[in-house]
């Protein structure tokens, strides 16, 4: 009787011990691509890379045009979904650009996701500086129920500090 019970232990022990490891295989996709990069683009491949500047997009945008020039086949390769849209880093020459792009927010943990709202035709204006890097950066806020999305504009060249921030959109439950 002591056999069964320990090996049905040691057997329940395994299950456990495998099945959080198939918890990890599918949440890890989602977290380890947060600080890479899936997607890049340098705008002007002849610009000196020191009269440049590089922006990095929050999780699940899909960037559609720089300075009117619609720029998805250059970087999705086609036309884009969803689950292309993580990490999109894109370098351009330095100056005022105009970058427009669509942001789909998504409250959860990890993989669970509650609620997702798209925030469509989203455009950021800014007169960039020559060899600095930038991050987008997202914050909800939820006022009687109103989901309010601001995006954020970060120089993350030394410290990270924020520059401007602006109201892309909200949302009504």
């Amino acid at each position: 009787m002591k056999n069964k019970i320990f090996y049905l232990f040691v057997i329940l022990a395994v299950v456990l011990m495998l099945s959080s490891c198939f918890t990890l295989l599918a949440v890890a996709p989602r977290v380890i691509p947060l600080f890479i990069p899936r997607y890049s683009l340098v705008i002007d491949e002849y610009n000196p890379p020191e009269q440049n500047a590089s922006i990095l997009f929050p999780e699940w945008s899909v960037v559609h045009m720089y300075n009117d020039y619609d720029i998805e086949d250059r970087i999705y390769g086609g036309p884009p979904s969803w689950g292309d849209g993580i990490n999109i880093l894109l370098t351009f020459p330095a100056g005022h650009n105009s970058i427009i792009f669509d942001y789909h927010y998504r409250s959860g943990i990890l993989v669970f996701t509650n609620s997702s709202f798209p925030i469509k035709g989203a455009e950021l204006i800014y007169d960039f500086e020559a060899g600095k890097k930038y991050e987008l950066k997202t914050r909800v806020a939820y006022n009687n129920g109103i989901y309010e999305f601001f995006m954020s504009l970060h120089d993350t060249t030394g410290k990270s500090e924020m520059l401007e921030e602006w109201k892309i959109g909200e949302y009504e439950r």
